[in-house]
Formats: structure tokens, C-alpha cells, sequence
């Protein structure tokens, strides 16, 4: 996993101006209740980071991407609800836009270029995802012709040990069974792409 994923940089390093953050979904629980608030899952630090950046003045706005799995009454977009987490981080309605269209990394790349080449053509966006998605969701949105940098975020992996049994770094466990399923998931899903021309 951690020769996948996208390494994070300081926020020092961004030293340019970016139009737009785009942070893609997959944050957020939309089946669960009651839905008077929202509900997060790993990955939640997309949208808690958009709005760091935010606060810096490295981005001007956030684009948030990412509609409804599901059919149920009532069920809001995803984006809608990262909405709400951004409000209550006391980011201004005015610099939130929202993408409620797509389901999957691909969509979200078609679907925000379709805004953003609208009301920012030929501007520069930076790309809030998780780090070991980001090389798909950068291919796509180059795809695209998007002039996008990217923000890794949601690792699941550390920069230190703190095994104190050096057994724990060989011995199998579920954890580890299970951050292999995601990567192993996650470059079938790359190569898919790429056949299919998506990145």
C-alpha cells in the first residue's frame, strides 16, 4: 500500500493559488439514520483538509463531487452532505459548489469538468482525494483536461513504526489482509481504466 500511494506534502509546499479544491466522495454514509446530521467514514480528513486549504487561501473555492447511491426517500447527495461538514467548518456557502451527478471516479471527473470549464475555464484545481486512489482519480481528471495538482490524503499507512514485536510486521492479521484487498482492488480498478481509456 504504501509503494501505491501518493505521498502527502506539506501545506508550505503549495506555494501557488489554486481556483478550485475538487474533493471526490466515498466519505460518507447515505444509508444511515437518522438523517438529520451526517455520518463519516474513513476519509473523512478530504473534507476536513479542502477546508484547511481553504482557510490558507490556497484554494479559492471547493467543488464537492459525489451524488446519491441510493433510492430511498429522502436520501440526500453525497456532495450534499460533505456540503454540510464544510458549513459547520465555517466555510462560506458562497465558495461550496456542488457536483451531484456522478457515482463513480470517472463520472466525478466528467461531471466537475463540466462546471468547472464553465465558470473557471483554463484555471488551475487541485484534487483532494485519498492517497492511494489518486493515481486513477488523476488520470482520469487529466483525461478530461482538467489542469489539476494533486492533495493526498486518507493514508492508510504511517510514516513510523510503533510494532514493538518484530513478529507484527510478517505475521498476517486482518488488518493487513484487509489493506491488501483494498490496493490489490484499487490497481485492478487502475489497469480497468486504462483499458477502457478513462485515464
Amino acid at each position: 500500500m504504501k509503494s501505491w500511494e501518493v505521498p502527502a506534502k506539506p501545506f508550505s509546499t503549495y506555494t501557488k493559488k489554486y481556483k478550485t479544491g475538487i474533493v471526490l466522495g466515498g466519505v460518507t454514509d447515505v444509508h444511515k439514520l437518522p438523517r438529520d446530521r451526517v455520518f463519516t467514514k474513513q476519509g473523512a480528513d478530504r473534507i476536513l483538509h479542502a477546508a484547511k486549504l481553504y482557510d490558507l487561501g490556497i484554494i479559492e473555492n471547493i467543488l464537492v463531487s459525489g451524488g446519491s447511491f441510493s433510492e430511498e426517500e429522502g436520501a440526500i447527495s453525497e456532495a450534499l452532505q460533505m456540503k454540510k461538514v464544510l458549513l459547520q467548518c465555517g466555510i462560506p456557502d458562497s465558495a461550496i459548489i456542488l457536483e451531484e451527478n456522478s457515482l463513480n471516479t470517472r463520472e466525478n471527473a466528467l461531471e466537475s469538468a463540466k462546471i468547472l470549464n464553465r465558470i473557471f475555464p483554463r484555471e488551475e484545481h487541485l484534487l483532494i482525494t485519498s492517497a492511494f486512489h489518486m493515481k486513477r482519480a488523476m488520470g482520469c481528471f487529466e483525461k478530461v483536461d482538467l489542469n489539476v495538482d494533486s492533495f493526498s490524503t486518507d493514508f492508510y499507512t504511517s510514516d513510523g513504526s510503533l510494532n514493538v514485536n518484530p513478529l507484527e510486521d510478517i505475521y498476517p492479521t486482518e488488518e493487513s489482509l484487509s489493506i491488501t484487498y483494498r490496493v490489490s482492488r484499487e490497481v485492478l480498478g487502475y489497469i480497468v481504466y486504462r483499458f477502457l481509456g478513462y485515464t
